[in-house]
């Protein structure tokens, strides 16, 4: 679970970097 939660805390952080206009 723990690795799981580390993909989206990752997934969450390169969506920002990508996408900066969506991030609040």
């Amino acid at each position: 679970m723990q690795d799981f939660l580390a993909l989206l805390f990752t997934i969450k952080v390169s969506s920002t970097v990508f996408n900066p206009a969506h991030s609040p």
